[in-house]
């Protein structure tokens, strides 16, 4: 499915016009219209507005993020099994986004159930959460 049709469909469903969840989503109206009908530059748009276009929706992350390139199937099939045995929810204000960042990709010893996190797993750990979070500048 492509993520126009994603993002039509589930707007639909939830009887919204277009400029009503453009608004809810906090993207322009025409550029909404242009997404669901394919007829943007890129089809999908940055990880920015999908959160964007999810928060507004009411609609998962997880699948619009891997409809949208952003997750491969696996690690979607991994997100989901890991939410759905432990009701995960990701969401980290914003100083504790900068701790985390100068935590993660700085070079601080960090342990986790008296296991050390090496750098690979940093960088793992960091892609994940940027997934999940808004950054200003995307």
């Amino acid at each position: 499915m492509k993520f126009g049709d994603y993002i039509k469909k589930a707007r639909e469903q939830k009887g919204l016009s277009l400029r009503e969840a453009a608004n809810r989503s906090g993207i322009s109206h025409p550029y909404l219209s242009q997404l669901e009908n394919g007829k943007t530059k890129n089809p999908n748009p940055s990880r920015k507005t999908v959160i964007k276009l999810t928060d507004g929706l009411g609609i998962s992350r997880v699948e619009a993020l891997r409809i949208a390139g952003y997750l491969s199937d696996k690690d979607y099939e991994a997100i989901s099994k890991l939410k759905k045995e432990q009701n995960l929810e990701v969401k980290v204000s914003d100083k504790k986004t900068y701790l985390l960042d100068k935590l993660l990709k700085g070079k601080y010893p960090i342990q986790y159930e008296g296991e050390w996190i090496t750098d690979i797993d940093k960088k793992e750990i960091v892609k994940f959460i940027e997934t999940f979070i808004i950054k200003g500048d995307e």
